[in-house]
């Protein structure tokens, strides 16, 4: 069972197993807006009409909101379906209201995450996507140290993608950071447009490997994107390789350095909605977002079978049924 991160109890799913008599209000699931099957999760961060202080509070910080539900801590501490130097398939969709609108300062929300289990309170996801006012944003963060803390995440291995960033010239200047588009119109265009009032498909292939180029590292993170029915754009293909960032030169990995050690290490993935109090606090409306198609593929999944219907007919079977991606199979197990 996934972890309720951030949810206020009063507010959390009718029923749930250790706090009775929640009403629903921050996560419910929804049969009226969805991508596939019957139902779509949805998750809500309530303005000051709505909510109150400090009952909606993140954990006690009243500058945060948070609504998430997240298998990073759950997960591994029993099986691990993300293990270091897997490659995966993970798939999300997301509804974004017709009526969002960014509130102004603050940062968020943050909607996908991947964090490992190992110092995952201190440390930032290595692959995120936020939605930062009006522009996607894609995040990543690496470390070659084996289980690092945020002391071995220097800034300079934390790179961002948007609408306007990376630039040739930029500031912060990072020209390097232009190749990871495979065409940078084309993912600036991608990262700028954030369909309103529709559906926004989210494919992840991932492959978890710290290593630099230099030591053989086979690490690789591809983002593709697709609002509604509309065609797959590849946004970001990020590969190993030597560069350099704000006066520092490495050769980068592809997240985190997380294999088992005490525990199953490896990664969980967080779903939902995290965000500063100010962008939602004096909106008209509460912040819903819906998400659905949540889904893990291993590395012989596609893109056809990530997508919300599975690409019938085609991935999937001769007679139109859907096609499921392979779950994984090499999960590690911890004897409890």
């Amino acid at each position: 069972m996934p972890w309720i991160w951030g949810i206020p109890e009063y507010c959390r799913p009718e029923g749930y197993p250790d706090v009775f008599g929640g009403d629903g209000s921050c996560l419910s699931l929804d049969s009226n807006r969805v991508r596939h099957g019957q139902y779509s999760a949805r998750f809500t961060i309530k303005n000051s009409l709505n909510g109150a202080e400090p009952r909606d509070c993140d954990n006690g910080n009243c500058e945060r909101r948070r609504s998430q539900l997240s298998a990073f801590r759950t997960l591994p501490e029993v099986y691990n379906v993300l293990p270091y130097m897997s490659e995966r398939w993970i798939s999300f969709s997301v509804y974004l209201p017709d009526n969002w609108q960014p509130t102004g300062g603050g940062w968020g929300p943050v909607l996908f995450g991947i964090k490992p289990l190992t110092n995952g309170d201190q440390l930032s996801g290595i692959a995120n996507v936020h939605l930062e006012k009006d522009s996607w944003e894609i995040h990543h963060r690496w470390s070659p140290v084996v289980n690092p803390s945020s002391s071995d995440v220097p800034w300079q291995y934390q790179m961002f993608y948007r609408k306007d960033y990376p630039v040739i010239g930029g500031n912060p200047r990072w020209d390097d950071g232009v190749a990871d588009f495979p065409n940078p119109d084309v993912s600036r265009q991608a990262l700028a447009s954030v369909n309103r009032g529709g559906w926004t498909d989210w494919v992840l292939h991932i492959k978890f490997d710290a290593r630099g180029s230099s030591q053989g590292g086979s690490g690789f993170m591809r983002y593709y994107k697709r609002e509604d029915d509309g065609p797959w754009i590849k946004v970001v293909d990020i590969a190993p390789r030597r560069i350099e960032r704000g006066g520092l030169t490495f050769d980068r990995g592809i997240g985190y350095n997380s294999p088992p050690t005490n525990n199953n290490g490896g990664f969980g993935i967080g779903i939902g909605t995290y965000m500063a109090k100010s962008q939602v606090w004096n909106a008209p409306n509460n912040l819903s977002l819906n998400f659905d198609n949540i889904r893990i593929g291993n590395q012989s999944a596609s893109l056809s079978e990530m997508e919300p219907n599975g690409a019938p007919g085609s991935a999937g079977g001769s007679d139109g049924t859907e096609s499921r991606p392979t779950p994984p199979s090499e999960i590690r197990v911890t004897q409890q």
